[in-house]
Order: C-alpha cells, then structure tokens, then sequence
C-alpha cells in the first residue's frame, strides 16, 4: 500500500513539474498542431475553445498550414485568443466537422497580462503639448 501512495504521489509531482504556464499577453495567438490533417481538411472545420471549463467558443483568425519539424506530420495552426480577465486560465479546445464535436484537448495551462491600464488622466494645457510634439 505504502509503494502505490509513493508511486501515485511521485506521478502528481511529476506532472506538477513539467505544466508549464506560459504567459499570454492580448497580442499572443494561440498555435496547435493537427496531426495527419491536411491543410485543406483542417480549414474547412471550426475550433472550439473552452475558458476554464466553460461554455464553448469559436475561435476567430484560424489559419493553418503544413507543419514542419518538429511538430508531427499534418497540419498546424494558430487562433486568435478568446476573451477572458487577468490572471491563470486553462484552455482546451475541439475540432468540429459536420456537426460533430472531438474530444477536448489536454489543458494548456496560461497566464493572461492584459496591456496596461492608463494611469493618472489629467488636462494640460495647450502650450505643453507643443513642446511634447517638438522633442518626439
């Protein structure tokens, strides 16, 4: 009993160790490969993506084309991010084809930085500004 507590905790470290968050900022896209898909195939489907667990949403900007090493022969693409807050997300995503949907991919693991926010608005006077266009 003892060696299966050890050897299940030792495979939950493991995959602990090698997911891997990646940071996502709003001009990120979104890259998965579609092994033993043709280009032509994968572009006549749609994606699906799932925030977090939540309800479906179809991915936007899909391109795809011919994989090279050292991605698995077919097809890969990229997306556009879906909308989602600050912080750590998981996505998964689906292929579907005539009204039928795959099965979800693993989860990648990210974390969203969106861009800054502006701080301090304030009025200047015109005079200010001037100076500001002169010295750019």
């Amino acid at each position: 009993m003892r060696r299966t507590v050890l050897v299940l905790t030792l495979l939950a470290l493991a995959t602990l160790v090698f997911a891997q968050t990646q940071t996502a900022k709003p001009d990120s896209k979104l890259a998965f490969d579609e092994p033993g898909q043709s280009v032509a195939f994968a572009m006549s489907t749609t994606f699906n993506v799932y925030v977090d667990v939540g309800t479906p949403v179809p991915l936007t900007g899909v391109v795809c084309v011919v994989s090279v090493a050292p991605a698995p022969s077919g097809t890969t693409c990229t997306a556009n991010l879906p909308s989602m807050g600050a912080g750590a997300h998981s996505l998964t995503l689906t292929q579907l084809s005539n009204g039928a949907e795959s099965l979800k991919s693993i989860a990648f693991p990210l974390t969203y930085v969106p861009v800054g926010i502006p701080q301090n608005p304030r009025l200047v006077p015109a005079s200010m500004l001037m100076w500001a266009r002169r010295y750019r």
